[in-house]
């Protein structure tokens, strides 16, 4: 099994990927510069937390396309297997970053959604923790599992706890903006600005 042919790929999403990550810094450096004094510490505090897991992030999958496009170029077999800081870029993505920002969303849709019905507040509420919650563990068994099965050729072992993850997310994050979308139109005055 050859990963030749993937690395082209693998530069290219890396690439949007430090692109984006420059986004998130212009983003991170106009939010200091104009909350700065507005904002409660722990709310500065949250945004800084997450512009350095991206910070780690960023460096992290840029050691990995050096590794793999220039240290081990001349050695394919060594391309067909992980590393601890390959699944540790993982566990920072998909783990600890998305399960952040699902708590943040959590609690501004709490504080969005506290004028509604009690039973209906803490029903949305709920549902969405267990989600995040659900979508947390569900990933830390995959890095699990990542860690034990390093080899590109066995990907297919976790395949189905990588898929389901990934689903349990993307269902967190319709609904949380499915909630506030609708709590936000609820709101909406006569006027359409």
């Amino acid at each position: 099994m050859s990963l030749v042919p993937t690395l082209g790929v693998l530069l290219v999403g890396d690439l949007c990927s430090v692109a984006l990550y420059g986004l998130t810094t212009l983003q991170t450096y106009l939010y200091f510069n104009s909350s700065w004094i507005t904002d409660t510490w722990k709310l500065k505090s949250f945004v800084f937390f997450i512009w350095l897991l991206e910070t780690v992030h960023t460096f992290l999958i840029c050691a990995y396309i050096f590794r793999a496009l220039v240290l081990e170029q001349c050695n394919p077999s060594s391309q067909l297997l992980t590393r601890v800081s390959d699944d540790v870029t993982t566990l920072i993505t998909q783990t600890v970053i998305i399960f952040s920002i699902h708590l943040f969303y959590i609690r501004r849709l709490f504080i969005l959604s506290e004028r509604m019905n009690r039973r209906f507040h803490l029903l949305i509420i709920g549902g969405i923790t267990l989600l995040a919650s659900c979508h947390f563990d569900m990933d830390r068994g995959d890095n699990a599992t990542r860690f034990k099965y390093p080899k590109f050729s066995e990907f297919h072992r976790i395949m189905d706890y990588y898929a389901a993850s990934l689903a349990v997310a993307a269902a967190c994050d319709v609904t949380i903006a499915v909630f506030i979308w609708l709590i936000l139109k609820s709101r909406q005055s006569s006027m359409k600005k």
